[in-house]
């Protein structure tokens, strides 16, 4: 979990924060465009195991535990 910023009226929201790290250097072994942004949506590449992918996944799951709490 990553702390961005803050009070102490905000710690439900951290609490409920993950970051998920994609490797867009250039040459990453995945070809993510160093202009990558929107890796969720318009730069995803709906392939199992793929970053873009893996973090889409994650993303949903994490959604889906903070309804389930």
């Amino acid at each position: 979990m990553h702390r961005v910023g803050g009070t102490a009226d905000d710690e439900p929201f951290v609490a409920a924060f993950e970051g998920i790290e994609i490797d867009s250097s250039p040459g990453n072994a995945a070809g993510i465009a160093p202009s990558a942004h929107s890796v969720l949506t318009v730069s995803l590449v709906d392939e199992p195991g793929h970053p873009t992918r893996v973090a889409l996944d994650r993303v949903l799951a994490f959604l889906a535990e903070q309804l389930r709490s």
